[in-house]
Protein backbone atom coordinates (compact mmCIF):
# COMPACT_ATOMS: atom_id res chain seq x y z
CA UNK A 1 0.00 0.00 0.00
CA UNK A 2 2.84 2.38 0.89
CA UNK A 3 4.59 1.57 -2.38
CA UNK A 4 1.39 2.17 -4.33
CA UNK A 5 0.80 5.47 -2.55
CA UNK A 6 4.39 6.53 -3.21
CA UNK A 7 4.06 5.57 -6.88
CA UNK A 8 0.85 7.57 -7.28
CA UNK A 9 2.40 10.55 -5.51
CA UNK A 10 5.44 10.48 -7.79
CA UNK A 11 3.25 10.15 -10.89
CA UNK A 12 1.07 13.10 -9.90
CA UNK A 13 4.15 15.15 -9.11
CA UNK A 14 5.66 14.30 -12.48
CA UNK A 15 2.46 15.30 -14.30
CA UNK A 16 2.35 18.61 -12.42
CA UNK A 17 5.99 19.24 -13.35
CA UNK A 18 5.27 18.51 -17.03
CA UNK A 19 2.20 20.77 -17.03
CA UNK A 20 4.20 23.57 -15.44
CA UNK A 21 6.98 23.16 -17.99
CA UNK A 22 4.53 23.21 -20.88
CA UNK A 23 2.85 26.34 -19.52
CA UNK A 24 6.21 28.04 -19.10
CA UNK A 25 7.29 27.20 -22.64
CA UNK A 26 3.93 28.00 -24.29
CA UNK A 27 4.33 30.27 -27.27
CA UNK A 28 3.50 33.92 -26.52
CA UNK A 29 0.80 35.74 -28.43
CA UNK A 30 2.16 36.71 -31.88
CA UNK A 31 3.10 40.31 -32.56
CA UNK A 32 1.60 41.70 -35.75
CA UNK A 33 4.00 44.17 -37.44
CA UNK A 34 3.17 47.38 -39.23
CA UNK A 35 2.06 46.62 -42.81
CA UNK A 36 4.21 47.48 -45.80
CA UNK A 37 1.71 49.73 -47.55
CA UNK A 38 2.64 50.55 -51.14
CA UNK A 39 1.53 52.93 -53.86
CA UNK A 40 -1.35 51.41 -55.80
CA UNK A 41 -2.82 49.37 -52.93
CA UNK A 42 -6.61 49.54 -53.18
CA UNK A 43 -9.63 48.77 -51.01
CA UNK A 44 -13.38 49.07 -51.59
CA UNK A 45 -15.61 49.60 -48.54
CA UNK A 46 -19.32 49.93 -48.00
CA UNK A 47 -20.20 52.51 -45.35
CA UNK A 48 -23.34 53.26 -43.36
CA UNK A 49 -23.39 56.66 -41.66
CA UNK A 50 -25.82 58.19 -39.15
CA UNK A 51 -25.69 61.94 -38.49
CA UNK A 52 -28.28 64.63 -37.75
CA UNK A 53 -30.99 61.98 -37.54
CA UNK A 54 -30.36 60.61 -41.04
CA UNK A 55 -28.76 57.43 -42.37
CA UNK A 56 -26.60 57.43 -45.51
CA UNK A 57 -25.18 54.46 -47.43
CA UNK A 58 -22.28 54.70 -49.86
CA UNK A 59 -19.28 52.83 -51.28
CA UNK A 60 -15.78 54.22 -51.39
CA UNK A 61 -12.73 53.09 -53.29
CA UNK A 62 -9.53 53.97 -51.45
CA UNK A 63 -6.25 53.99 -53.35
CA UNK A 64 -2.76 54.72 -52.04
CA UNK A 65 -1.33 57.60 -54.06
CA UNK A 66 1.95 57.94 -52.18
CA UNK A 67 3.80 56.66 -49.11
CA UNK A 68 6.39 58.88 -47.43
CA UNK A 69 8.48 58.70 -44.26
CA UNK A 70 5.67 60.25 -42.25
CA UNK A 71 2.36 59.38 -43.89
CA UNK A 72 0.14 57.56 -46.36
CA UNK A 73 -1.58 59.68 -49.01
CA UNK A 74 -4.95 58.15 -49.81
CA UNK A 75 -7.31 59.05 -52.66
CA UNK A 76 -10.99 58.34 -51.96
CA UNK A 77 -13.68 58.09 -54.64
CA UNK A 78 -17.37 57.49 -53.98
CA UNK A 79 -18.57 54.79 -56.36
CA UNK A 80 -21.56 55.87 -58.44
CA UNK A 81 -21.11 59.55 -57.61
CA UNK A 82 -20.09 62.37 -59.92
CA UNK A 83 -18.38 64.17 -57.05
CA UNK A 84 -14.62 64.58 -57.55
CA UNK A 85 -12.28 62.31 -55.61
CA UNK A 86 -10.38 63.71 -52.63
CA UNK A 87 -6.94 62.96 -51.26
CA UNK A 88 -6.08 62.96 -47.57
CA UNK A 89 -3.14 61.95 -45.41
CA UNK A 90 -3.06 59.30 -42.70
CA UNK A 91 -0.28 58.18 -40.41
CA UNK A 92 1.85 55.14 -41.21
CA UNK A 93 -0.21 53.31 -38.58
CA UNK A 94 -3.47 54.45 -40.25
CA UNK A 95 -4.05 57.13 -37.65
CA UNK A 96 -6.26 60.13 -38.46
CA UNK A 97 -5.16 63.66 -37.64
CA UNK A 98 -6.13 67.22 -38.35
CA UNK A 99 -4.80 70.69 -37.65
CA UNK A 100 -6.17 72.23 -34.46
CA UNK A 101 -4.91 75.64 -33.38
CA UNK A 102 -2.08 75.47 -35.96
CA UNK A 103 -0.91 72.07 -34.69
CA UNK A 104 -1.32 68.58 -36.14
CA UNK A 105 -3.25 66.47 -33.63
CA UNK A 106 -4.08 62.75 -33.76
CA UNK A 107 -7.85 62.33 -33.38
CA UNK A 108 -8.03 58.55 -33.95
CA UNK A 109 -5.39 55.83 -33.73
CA UNK A 110 -6.95 52.43 -34.36
CA UNK A 111 -3.59 50.63 -34.45
CA UNK A 112 -0.36 50.82 -32.47
CA UNK A 113 1.99 48.38 -34.15
CA UNK A 114 3.17 45.82 -33.36
CA UNK A 115 -0.24 44.55 -32.31
CA UNK A 116 -0.37 41.95 -29.55
CA UNK A 117 -3.25 40.80 -27.38
CA UNK A 118 -3.62 42.98 -24.28
CA UNK A 119 -1.72 45.99 -25.64
CA UNK A 120 -3.21 49.36 -24.65
CA UNK A 121 -2.69 52.97 -25.70
CA UNK A 122 -4.42 56.31 -25.32
CA UNK A 123 -4.94 59.50 -27.30
CA UNK A 124 -6.07 62.84 -25.93
CA UNK A 125 -6.71 66.10 -27.76
CA UNK A 126 -8.33 69.49 -27.22
CA UNK A 127 -10.41 71.61 -29.58
CA UNK A 128 -10.68 75.29 -28.65
CA UNK A 129 -12.80 77.95 -30.30
CA UNK A 130 -13.82 81.43 -29.23
CA UNK A 131 -16.55 80.21 -26.90
CA UNK A 132 -16.05 76.45 -26.65
CA UNK A 133 -13.34 74.18 -25.30
CA UNK A 134 -13.64 70.43 -25.78
CA UNK A 135 -11.35 67.66 -24.54
CA UNK A 136 -11.55 64.11 -25.89
CA UNK A 137 -9.82 61.06 -24.41
CA UNK A 138 -9.92 57.62 -26.04
CA UNK A 139 -8.41 54.39 -24.65
CA UNK A 140 -7.64 51.51 -27.04
CA UNK A 141 -6.99 47.82 -26.34
CA UNK A 142 -6.13 44.80 -28.50
CA UNK A 143 -8.55 41.97 -27.79
CA UNK A 144 -8.73 38.28 -28.67
CA UNK A 145 -8.62 37.47 -32.42
CA UNK A 146 -11.90 36.19 -33.81
CA UNK A 147 -13.44 34.83 -36.99
CA UNK A 148 -15.53 37.40 -38.82
CA UNK A 149 -17.44 37.47 -42.10
CA UNK A 150 -17.61 40.62 -44.24
CA UNK A 151 -18.54 41.19 -47.87
CA UNK A 152 -14.94 40.45 -48.91
CA UNK A 153 -15.07 37.01 -47.28
CA UNK A 154 -14.32 35.26 -44.00
CA UNK A 155 -11.22 36.25 -42.04
CA UNK A 156 -9.51 35.57 -38.72
CA UNK A 157 -9.15 39.14 -37.52
CA UNK A 158 -7.52 40.97 -34.63
CA UNK A 159 -10.10 43.07 -32.79
CA UNK A 160 -9.22 46.48 -31.36
CA UNK A 161 -11.80 48.13 -29.13
CA UNK A 162 -11.83 51.67 -27.77
CA UNK A 163 -13.93 53.62 -25.30
CA UNK A 164 -13.60 57.27 -24.47
CA UNK A 165 -15.19 60.44 -23.23
CA UNK A 166 -15.58 64.00 -24.46
CA UNK A 167 -16.13 67.02 -22.22
CA UNK A 168 -17.16 70.39 -23.67
CA UNK A 169 -17.20 73.74 -21.87
CA UNK A 170 -19.22 76.42 -23.63
CA UNK A 171 -19.29 80.05 -22.51
CA UNK A 172 -21.99 82.57 -23.43
CA UNK A 173 -22.22 86.28 -22.53
CA UNK A 174 -24.79 87.30 -19.93
CA UNK A 175 -26.95 90.38 -19.75
CA UNK A 176 -26.03 92.85 -16.98
CA UNK A 177 -27.44 91.73 -13.66
CA UNK A 178 -28.25 88.22 -14.89
CA UNK A 179 -25.45 86.63 -12.92
CA UNK A 180 -22.32 87.46 -11.02
CA UNK A 181 -19.24 88.40 -12.98
CA UNK A 182 -16.83 85.56 -13.49
CA UNK A 183 -13.10 86.26 -13.99
CA UNK A 184 -11.83 85.03 -17.31
CA UNK A 185 -8.24 83.72 -17.04
CA UNK A 186 -7.74 84.35 -20.75
CA UNK A 187 -8.86 87.98 -20.52
CA UNK A 188 -6.44 90.86 -20.09
CA UNK A 189 -5.34 91.53 -16.51
CA UNK A 190 -7.70 93.82 -14.67
CA UNK A 191 -10.66 93.05 -16.96
CA UNK A 192 -13.64 90.90 -16.12
CA UNK A 193 -15.65 88.77 -18.53
CA UNK A 194 -19.30 88.31 -17.69
CA UNK A 195 -20.02 84.80 -18.91
CA UNK A 196 -22.03 81.71 -18.21
CA UNK A 197 -20.27 78.34 -18.57
CA UNK A 198 -22.13 75.18 -19.51
CA UNK A 199 -20.39 71.81 -19.21
CA UNK A 200 -21.58 68.86 -21.28
CA UNK A 201 -20.07 65.43 -21.80
CA UNK A 202 -20.62 62.22 -23.68
CA UNK A 203 -19.05 58.92 -24.67
CA UNK A 204 -17.08 57.53 -27.61
CA UNK A 205 -16.97 53.92 -28.80
CA UNK A 206 -14.82 52.47 -31.58
CA UNK A 207 -14.03 48.97 -32.82
CA UNK A 208 -11.75 47.79 -35.62
CA UNK A 209 -11.03 44.35 -37.04
CA UNK A 210 -7.57 44.10 -38.62
CA UNK A 211 -6.22 41.42 -40.95
CA UNK A 212 -2.50 41.50 -41.88
CA UNK A 213 -3.08 40.21 -45.42
CA UNK A 214 -5.39 43.15 -46.23
CA UNK A 215 -3.03 45.71 -44.61
CA UNK A 216 -6.05 47.59 -43.28
CA UNK A 217 -9.19 47.12 -41.21
CA UNK A 218 -11.88 44.87 -42.67
CA UNK A 219 -14.62 46.26 -40.45
CA UNK A 220 -15.12 49.34 -38.28
CA UNK A 221 -17.64 50.82 -35.86
CA UNK A 222 -17.38 54.45 -34.74
CA UNK A 223 -19.98 55.92 -32.37
CA UNK A 224 -20.39 59.19 -30.47
CA UNK A 225 -23.00 59.66 -27.73
CA UNK A 226 -24.43 62.86 -26.28
CA UNK A 227 -24.81 63.85 -22.64
CA UNK A 228 -28.21 62.18 -22.39
CA UNK A 229 -26.76 58.87 -23.60
CA UNK A 230 -28.35 58.97 -27.03
CA UNK A 231 -26.48 58.24 -30.24
CA UNK A 232 -25.38 61.40 -32.05
CA UNK A 233 -23.16 59.88 -34.74
CA UNK A 234 -22.39 56.41 -36.06
CA UNK A 235 -20.24 55.08 -38.88
CA UNK A 236 -19.91 51.44 -39.82
CA UNK A 237 -17.68 50.16 -42.59
CA UNK A 238 -17.08 46.77 -44.18
CA UNK A 239 -14.48 45.62 -46.69
CA UNK A 240 -15.90 44.58 -50.07
CA UNK A 241 -12.69 43.88 -52.00
CA UNK A 242 -8.97 44.63 -51.89
CA UNK A 243 -5.87 44.53 -54.07
CA UNK A 244 -2.59 44.90 -52.20
CA UNK A 245 -0.29 42.98 -54.55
Amino acid sequence: MNKLFLSLTLSIGLLCTIDSALAATAAPDPKIPQPAVEEGNKWVYTFNSFSNGRWTDYRNELSVARVTRSGIYVTASTIGSTAPSRTFVQGLNWSDFRTINDKEVVIAQPFDFPLVKGKKWQIKYNEDTANKKQETTIDYEVLQPESIIVKAGQFYAIKIEAEGKWVARTTTPLAPGQAKSKPDPDAAMGSTAVTNEKVTSGRVYQAYWYVPETKRYIKLINETYGEDGTLNYKLTGELVSFNVQ
